[in-house]
């Protein structure tokens, strides 16, 4: 360590040491080195704090005087290198320790847009199955006259669950714009076409609402009622529920291909265990699997409910996303170099 001579003896000046472990330059002023018995905390203390408070420069510049003074001072002290690389360890150290807490306090942190997609894919899944669950005990398919009938016994609920809908669709744009901030370091392209299968995804929806308002309008009516008769309003009633049913089948194929750059993100970024990725992968293959059996085999609708088994993978991401959020990256190899890094005898 460095020492400076006054009255009162030698004692240690941290300016100086911050100086050499910086900047690598030597203070002026009367100084000499000498080898102290202090325990390695105390400096890796010293170091640290000093460091919070100031940025070392990226690139040290040297000049003549400074590099023959301190092949001077190299030589007294013997060229121990192994003291110098752990001291180069402990200024490093403090680096990444400062930039993780700096980065740990930022809202635009991996943890915390993690944590906040999380809630918004939470938010947002839960009007949407109240809304099909208010919808598949209200519709009756194929029967008109109780379609009709339970719309009208129970138009409050029909509204509020038109609303979930709305609420959702729009949940889900957001979901996928914090997912996009959060995972588009893995791959730019991939995160794009995520955002643009649920961008489809939302404008099919919105345009799927329109056929229950439209429902719930002409059921609830007197005047459509006079216009076409109990016979008319209950087959327009039927013709837009089975309309939007249509939309809804329509939309598994987004349901599922969102999935899939979504599972390859997630394997990418490291930030989440791959078995999540591959659980996605494989709720976005069980959705459009689904499509395709509705669209091409309505026959075989019964492996349907099988089939929906799948999307559960997706409850399994929302609860990482919720309760670990994402965890840091591994760190790439860094080679130190002594013209980068500069390095103390101690």
């Amino acid at each position: 360590m460095w020492r400076t001579r006054q009255r009162s003896g030698w004692h240690l000046t941290e300016a100086k040491i911050y100086a050499h472990l910086t900047q690598g330059r030597f203070p002026d002023g009367p100084y000499e080195y000498r080898r102290l018995a202090v325990p390695v905390r105390r400096v890796r203390a010293s170091a640290r704090v000093l460091l919070f408070e100031h940025d070392p420069p990226e690139k040290e510049t040297v000049d003549e005087g400074v590099r023959a003074a301190r092949l001077e001072l190299g030589g007294r002290a013997g060229g121990d290198a192994r003291q110098r690389a752990a001291a180069d360890v402990l200024l490093r150290r403090s680096r990444d320790q400062a930039a993780v807490h700096e980065e740990e306090l930022s809202v635009s942190s991996p943890k915390t847009l993690a944590r906040i997609a999380g809630l918004l894919y939470l938010g947002t899944s839960v009007p949407f199955v109240f809304a099909v669950q208010v919808r598949s005990r209200i519709i009756e398919p194929g029967d008109a006259t109780d379609t009709v009938h339970n719309i009208r016994a129970s138009a409050t609920l029909f509204r509020v669950a038109l609303v979930a809908d709305l609420v959702s669709w729009a949940g889900f744009l957001v979901t996928a714009l914090a997912l996009y901030l959060l995972l588009k370091h893995a791959n730019q392209v991939a995160a794009l076409a995520m955002v643009a299968f649920v961008a489809v995804m939302v404008a099919v929806g919105y345009s799927n609402t329109v056929n229950q308002y439209s429902a719930l309008t002409i059921a609830t009516s007197a005047e459509y009622a006079n216009a076409l008769g109990r016979a008319g309003t209950n087959a327009m009633v039927l013709i837009f529920t089975d309309v939007q049913g249509n939309g809804l089948d329509i939309n598994e194929l987004f349901f599922g291909l969102w999935l899939l750059p979504l599972s390859y993100l997630v394997i990418k970024s490291q930030y989440f265990p791959r078995v999540i990725g591959v659980f996605l992968i494989i709720a976005g293959l069980s959705w459009i699997a689904q499509f395709l059996v509705i669209l091409l085999a309505p026959s075989l609708k019964g492996v349907i409910s099988l089939l929906g088994v799948g999307s559960d993978g997706e409850l399994v991401f929302i609860g990482w996303l919720l309760v670990r959020g994402a965890r840091g990256r591994k760190p790439a190899p860094a080679v130190a170099s002594s013209r980068e890094s500069p390095s103390v005898a101690i």
